[in-house]
């Protein structure tokens, strides 16, 4: 019961699009990731990592931290 708690809570939250203060971070991002690119985010960002879909993400995330770095100069 406690694990369908804890993944039934990420789902609203990830789902929300609202960054709550005990969020684990990324889930919000990914999940926006996932809907507007269609890739990864299968049930969980560990679940990702392991198999490896969370690759266009991390990419993404890395190009949007550079334009940013760019757009501040």
């Amino acid at each position: 019961y406690v694990w369908i708690t804890m993944r039934l809570l990420q789902t609203y939250e990830t789902h929300s699009g609202i960054l709550l203060p005990w969020s684990q971070g990324e889930a919000t991002a990914w999940h926006d990731y996932h809907h507007s690119h269609n890739r990864g985010c299968f049930g969980a960002i560990w679940l990702d990592q392991l198999c490896g879909t969370c690759d266009h993400y991390l990419e993404w995330k890395q190009k949007q931290r550079q334009k940013e770095k760019q757009e501040q100069k």
